[in-house]
């Protein structure tokens, strides 16, 4: 039992005696703790693009993130062929065309749509066969004239599936695709 004294001062008022952990002890335990919180942060941010990152590959995710040039090409299997140059990782797949070319490079909402095309959580993991192959209706092509050096990822924004350049199978990104279509029409390049 913790024993008062007196207040010379002030005879009517006594101080209690301090008593429980000394204060350097909670700080202590108060920084151990936050560490602790740090450290599983960083291994989940860590985590949330590793199965993203293994599939794409480092340099190619790199790519996707950062090379400053963003194109976005509207594809067709059957419509009429337009003078654009068809890519190489373009034409082995059905023997798509390219339909139309947008430069999105300063798009609103690039840096966003980049981010959500490298991070797990836009994927339904692992890769999988799909019953019917994909429409890929668009490619988006990232490039980087100084390293002369390009990146495609090809796009089915109706059932929701994205192939890496090289990939031979495509990412189900159904929980993004509601977000891509949004990012799509406000780039104004859907039709109605």
């Amino acid at each position: 039992m913790a024993t008062r004294s007196v207040d010379s001062s002030n005879p009517s008022v006594e101080s209690p005696e301090p008593s429980g952990l000394p204060g350097w002890l909670v700080v202590v335990f108060i920084m151990g703790a936050a560490s602790l919180v740090a450290f599983f942060a960083l291994i989940h941010h860590w985590q949330q693009g590793r199965r993203a990152l293994d599939y794409f590959g480092s340099e190619a995710a790199f790519a996707i993130r950062h090379y400053p040039e963003v194109e976005l090409l509207r594809l067709n299997e059957t419509g009429p062929e337009q003078d654009y140059p068809v890519d190489a990782e373009i034409e082995p797949v059905s023997g798509l065309k390219i339909q139309e070319r947008h430069d999105i490079s300063e798009a609103r909402g690039l840096i966003h749509f980049r981010q959500a095309l490298i991070g797990d959580g836009s994927y339904r993991w692992p890769p999988k066969n799909t019953d019917t192959p994909p429409a890929w209706r668009w490619a988006l092509v990232v490039s980087d004239p100084d390293r002369e050096d390009d990146y495609t990822v090809l796009i089915d924004d109706s059932d929701g599936h994205i192939r890496g350049e090289g990939k031979p199978q495509p990412i189900d990104c159904t929980r993004i695709q509601t977000g891509m279509k949004k990012f799509f029409e406000d780039l104004g390049v859907l039709e109605d």
